[in-house]
């Protein structure tokens, strides 16, 4: 499974954000040695110990280094002898000399160490099982849980965006970007180190990564909007991309989900769809719009902004960058205000 590559849909500039997500998975909970046994089945530790075995048998075959009352022995014994040592019972008739109780010894140590593998792994299967259902349980809890304050919290930004209630969307951003961060790193810990999207968790984490998907979504729409502060913008872009890049480990993890992988795609593709709004926005091609409709409110902000204005070509594109408006909008503005004879054309 490969995690090392380039996500460049994000620009070069974010190119150490995205390879920081996309290193190999880090699986430090147990040390290597409890990893490898944790992954060696049954087959292969029986497997193991027959090759051990039949290994040992053959050496005390070939090199004289057992007896049998002094005689040496043939393949038949030594396969006996390899057995009762491997299992360290030992009878006593068959007696190692010289080299050969080195090599006993050894196989003594294997064979104990084996047989404690053997044994370990089978009277923990049955609590791996109930472990693994008790921690299936508990993730779609827990993710059942993220999809709703998820849900709620799209529905909060989403209101305010409606409202145009620039306060309360500063007010949303860095908790917004915050909690969505902190799924983001739950999501790819647990599914680095618990496997999260194996274990009969699939439906609910495709309930999840549509919520995320919304409120991606609304968030693109935020930014779009003109009145909120520096920090608010920094927030909403680092959730957003936060969650275009989580995704982008995640899809690793869901090759037998096809539906999985749809929604990942998605939610990757959004990263690049900010990543061009803001390109477009910095070289001047786009501009954030505040609202669609003229209100007294908007005509007194422009008023305010150009007490006397210049009655030249450009006074149509000012109006209409500065406060983020349709042109339709801007034009309805100018001649309101002629109209009301709050400006004067000289």
């Amino acid at each position: 499974m490969a995690y090392h590559k380039q996500i460049s849909i994000f620009g070069p500039h974010l190119k150490t954000f995205i390879n920081i997500e996309l290193m190999p998975p880090r699986k430090k909970l147990i040390s290597p040695l409890g990893r490898l046994i944790e992954n060696t089945s049954f087959s292969i530790l029986c497997l193991y110990a027959l090759v051990s075995i039949l290994f040992f048998a053959i050496l005390y075959t070939f090199i004289p280094s057992v007896t049998n009352k002094g005689q040496t022995i043939g393949f038949c014994d030594a396969l006996y002898f390899s057995v009762t040592t491997f299992s360290s019972l030992g009878y006593g008739d068959i007696t190692p000399r010289g080299i050969g109780k080195a090599i006993t010894s050894i196989e003594v140590l294997t064979g104990i160490t084996s047989v404690a593998f053997l044994v370990g792994k089978l009277a923990s299967e049955r609590q791996s099982a109930l472990m693994l259902l008790l921690y299936t349980s508990e993730q779609q809890s827990r993710i059942s849980g993220f999809t709703n304050d998820v849900s709620n919290l799209q529905n909060k930004i989403a209101t305010s965006l409606l409202q145009k209630n620039s306060e309360e969307l500063n007010t949303l951003s860095e908790a917004s970007a915050n909690y969505l961060s902190s799924i983001c790193s739950y999501l790819i810990l647990h599914a680095n180190q618990g496997a999260i999207a194996e274990f009969g968790n699939i439906s609910s984490l495709r309930r999840l990564y549509s919520a995320l998907y919304q409120i991606q979504l609304e968030v693109l729409n935020v930014d779009k909007f003109l009145g909120l502060s520096e920090k608010a913008y920094k927030s909403y872009a680092r959730a957003i991309l936060k969650i275009a890049n989580t995704a982008s480990v995640l899809h690793n993890f869901h090759e037998k989900d096809k539906q999985g992988q749809h929604v990942l795609e998605k939610l990757s593709e959004n990263g690049k769809t900010f990543h061009d709004w803001r390109a477009k926005l910095k070289s001047g091609t786009e501009i954030r719009v505040t609202q669609d409709t003229m209100t007294d409110d908007l005509l007194e902000r422009i008023f305010i902004f150009m007490p006397e204005p210049e009655w030249n070509s450009q006074l149509l594109q000012t109006i209409t960058k500065h406060f983020g408006i349709k042109k339709s909008v801007a034009q309805l503005c100018i001649n309101t205000l002629l109209e009301r004879h709050i400006w004067r054309k000289s």
